[in-house]
């Protein structure tokens, strides 16, 4: 009998150990980032004369798997022989947040082509940032519009790269081998 109640203390205190240390599961906190890249290599429509918008050039880059966004980041590879500063670029994420990435000639754009990473080469015209928080998974849209008539510029390809946290919940087996001695 007393075997058997040293034993029961035993595992009472090990169960009481266990639970004060937060120990039962475990987080295990893995920063991923992953990229995706379109290749496109079409021309955006040339805005009207007179101003205003063309028509848009719209690619899309479908994400699969449902994690939480903790970053963003657009490569941009577009040819176009001058006046970069007519064209508007916006994302738009699956949650339908759309942001403004180059934006009528903010952000520090070169006059000719736009090759770079919004917003490590180029100020996007909108904080990035209120992507975070949001569900990667679906469609990933961009947008690229011209303002203007006479340059025509060719949306040659874009890369996204998505930062996520990829935190799994494991079952501890410290919790499993203190319950297996005492069986």
């Amino acid at each position: 009998m007393r075997v058997r109640s040293i034993r029961i203390w035993g595992l009472v205190w090990a169960m009481i150990f266990v639970m004060g240390m937060g120990v039962g599961e475990v987080q295990s906190r893995e920063i991923v980032t992953q990229l995706w890249t379109m290749n496109v290599n079409q021309q955006i429509p040339d805005g009207p004369s007179g101003g205003g918008s063309g028509t848009a050039l719209l690619s899309t880059i479908p994400v699969s798997f449902p994690t939480i966004v903790e970053g963003v980041e657009v490569y941009l590879d577009i040819s176009m022989t001058d006046w970069t500063s007519d064209l508007i670029v916006r994302l738009t994420s699956p949650g339908g947040t759309t942001l403004g990435l180059a934006w009528i000639g903010e952000g520090g754009i070169p006059a000719t082509n736009i090759v770079g990473w919004f917003p490590a080469d180029f100020t996007p015209k909108d904080d990035m940032d209120a992507y975070i928080g949001e569900y990667t998974q679906g469609n990933w849209t961009l947008d690229c519009r011209d303002y203007s008539n006479g340059a025509v510029g060719t949306l040659n390809s874009w890369s996204l790269r998505l930062t996520y946290d990829n935190t799994v919940a494991v079952e501890s087996a410290a919790l499993d081998q203190i319950k297996a001695l005492y069986r």
